[in-house]
């Protein structure tokens, strides 16, 4: 499926997709995945569907577009955080990436909650399969240096990654993202930990 209608060459061709694209945040915000349409979308850009219609070709094609942007942006923060905390410890490092994804699931609650969702609407499951192994691959990398007394270095972050995104999916599905957020912090802080302690012991 393609993303656009045309692509932006001029800077006011630009911003506008980047105005829709917001307005499809707003969209997902106040409706919901489920019920968004392009009509809903353009309100919240406060632009005609017409206008809409020049840049992307329905609804799908612009979360497709929005999914992969947030994707794509959630994979540079995670590089630039494990960057910049590669003299921390890994208790450290941990703390940092976990916070990293708390962040942009208190600024994006629908969206992280539906990405499941309109991933599998629109087809594009390999993409973001693609993204998600490449921070598994970070995260196997770092054990291989930190733990040597293991051997399943994959499997090991592979079980990682798959405790923070499903402790995640958990809070948007109980609606539990609307509690504090320094207690969701400290509860997976605790996760990671136990996990982390766990794999000194093999």
């Amino acid at each position: 499926m393609s993303e656009q209608r045309k692509s932006p060459k001029q800077g006011r061709s630009k911003k506008m997709i980047e105005d829709i694209l917001c307005g499809t945040k707003l969209a997902i915000d106040k409706f919901g995945f489920d019920k968004i349409s392009s009509a809903k979308i353009s309100e919240q850009t406060g632009i005609s569907v017409g206008s809409f219609y020049q840049y992307f070709k329905n609804k799908e094609s612009v979360l497709l577009k929005f999914s992969k942007n947030k994707s794509l942006q959630i994979l540079k923060a995670v590089d630039a955080s494990l960057e910049e905390t590669k003299n921390l410890n890994i208790y450290e490092r941990a703390d940092k990436l976990i916070e990293l994804y708390i962040e942009h699931v208190y600024e994006n609650p629908s969206l992280i909650k539906f990405m499941p969702k309109i991933v599998l609407a629109l087809g594009q499951v390999s993409f973001f399969i693609e993204n998600r192994q490449k921070i598994t691959k970070k995260i196997e990398d770092i054990f291989v240096l930190e733990f040597s007394n293991i051997r399943n270095h994959k499997e090991q972050a592979y079980l990682y990654m798959a405790m923070i995104n499903g402790s995640i999916q958990h809070l948007l599905q109980d609606d539990s993202y609307k509690v504090d957020k320094k207690q969701v912090l400290l509860s997976l802080k605790y996760q990671s930990k136990c996990f982390l302690q766990r794999l000194y012991k093999l």
